[in-house]
């Protein structure tokens, strides 16, 4: 559905040339956005803060599994359960909370609020052997993670004009990989 709409509704930006192909034009790495983005002023705390959680959260997710077998004794099930809470968790946050929380608290302090909660959740877990502290420690995590990927984004986003989004996103998304 995603192709198709933005093959027929999306309209085009970028002007077509007739400049033929050459492979010694192709960049690998193109280190002109980073710089760019990375220390401008309006930019460069969202994409260091995005940094960050991706940092976390690929660390966390790529190590629970260990430590939660070693550690915990928790099974491939049990870890996939966890690890789905995670997800379901942020993707509620994503699609109803959210919204209603910007219209309690600006973005700023839902971001700050998202940073804390990752934290707490990331300090609290190893401190537990046991699945019912470990679970509520992993919400804190989770509305965390939720809280703050989509609000990031949208910051770093509305801190570049339309022009240079697609360039600010791709940096950001850069930094994941």
């Amino acid at each position: 559905i995603s192709i198709f709409l933005t093959y027929f509704f999306l309209p085009e930006t970028v002007e077509k040339t007739k400049e033929k192909f050459s492979i010694k034009k192709v960049k690998i790495l193109d280190k002109e956005p980073f710089k760019k983005y990375l220390f401008r002023e309006e930019t460069s705390s969202y994409l260091w803060q995005f940094f960050t959680y991706l940092l976390a959260h690929a660390t966390w997710t790529s190590s629970f599994a260990v430590y939660g077998e070693m550690k915990l004794g928790f099974t491939a099930r049990t870890t996939g359960y966890l690890l789905a809470y995670i997800g379901l968790i942020s993707v509620i946050l994503r699609m109803k909370i959210i919204p209603k929380l910007i219209d309690i608290w600006s973005e700023e302090r839902l971001i700050f609020i998202g940073m804390s909660s990752i934290i707490f959740g990331l300090i609290m877990v190893p401190l537990f052997n046991s699945l019912p502290p470990i679970l509520g420690f992993m919400t804190f995590f989770s509305l965390g993670t939720g809280i703050s990927r989509p609000l990031l984004l949208a910051a770093i986003s509305r801190k570049t004009s339309e022009k240079e989004q697609g360039a600010a996103m791709g940096v950001a998304n850069s930094l994941g990989s």
